[in-house]
């Protein structure tokens, strides 16, 4: 039987692989009523993460699910559309 402990260490070296990507993605928005946790001035606002995704489009769309939790609701427009599928590692 295989270990499962090692799973780290199989997929760090390639003998393992997920379907999924690491993506960086940083949206503007507008601080509103921030949720308990959170504190920055009200007013225009910059939203960065790191996300693990099957690709760009769903990585932007966890960034404006995110942050209109958190009460930044983010201004996704054509122009702040994800315009590159490059990838950190690829």
């Amino acid at each position: 039987m295989e270990d499962k402990q090692d799973w780290k260490l199989r997929l760090r070296y390639g003998k393992e692989t997920t379907p999924y990507h690491h993506f960086t993605v940083i949206g503007e928005g507008r601080v509103e009523a921030l949720v308990d946790g959170f504190s920055c001035p009200p007013g225009p606002a910059f939203m960065a993460m790191k996300t693990w995704a099957l690709d760009a489009a769903q990585s932007a769309d966890m960034l404006r699910v995110i942050g209109h939790r958190e009460s930044i609701p983010l201004a996704m427009t054509s122009s702040s559309r994800p315009t590159s599928t490059s990838r950190l590692g690829a």
